[in-house]
C-alpha cells in the first residue's frame, strides 16, 4: 500500500510539473524573445523581435519584427523559426523591406512564397 501511495505522489509530481511550467513560462518565453535579432535565409540582419504571439502549449503563431527603415512587419509562424536567441525567416530581406513599405511587398510576399 505504501509503494503504490508513493508510486501514484510520483506519477502526479511527474505530470503536474511540466503542467505548471508550462502555464507559469508563457509570458516569460514571449519576454525572451523581445529584442532579439532576426535573419534572413541569407543570414543577413532585418530587425529585432518587437513582439511575439503564442499559442497553444507556447508555440509561436507570429511575430512583430521592427526593421531599421523604422516601420514593422509582421510574419506568420509558416514564415520564421525560433534558433538560439534569433528568429530567421524564410523570406529574403529585399521582400521583409517591400513588406515593410506597404501593400506592395504584401504582393511581392505572396509571389515569393
Amino acid at each position: 500500500m505504501i509503494r503504490n501511495t508513493l508510486l501514484a505522489a510520483a506519477t502526479a509530481l511527474v505530470v503536474a510539473a511540466p503542467l505548471a511550467f508550462a502555464e507559469e513560462s508563457r509570458a516569460d518565453r514571449a519576454a525572451d524573445w523581445l529584442a532579439a535579432p532576426v535573419f534572413d535565409a541569407q543570414g543577413a540582419l532585418v530587425g529585432t523581435v518587437a513582439n511575439i504571439d503564442l499559442g497553444p502549449g507556447n508555440f509561436p503563431v507570429s511575430v512583430r519584427i521592427d526593421t531599421p527603415s523604422g516601420r514593422d512587419v509582421t510574419l506568420a509562424a509558416s514564415d520564421f523559426s525560433l534558433g538560439t536567441y534569433k528568429v530567421v525567416t524564410t523570406l529574403d530581406r529585399s521582400v521583409i523591406e517591400q513588406m515593410a513599405n506597404g501593400s506592395a511587398g504584401v504582393n511581392a510576399a505572396r509571389q515569393a512564397n
